[in-house]
């Protein structure tokens, strides 16, 4: 499956909790990239379980 899914709203409203939940999901058959660019909430690397990358996306 090839697509794209885009997650935007108001803050608070758990768009990280529903991005890991879709990506974990869909990890199970595919190929998920998950590009995270709110720099007030450099978070969702915790949620997904994966490291910190040294340059976030916001620095480039």
């Amino acid at each position: 499956m090839k697509g794209k899914i885009l997650v935007n709203s108001r803050g608070g409203c758990g768009k990280s909790t529903l991005t890991s939940i879709m990506a974990k999901k869909l990890s199970q058959d595919n190929q998920v990239l998950v590009v995270d660019i709110d720099e007030g909430n450099l978070g969702i690397n915790k949620i997904l379980g994966v490291e910190m990358p040294e340059t976030t996306f916001i620095e480039y």
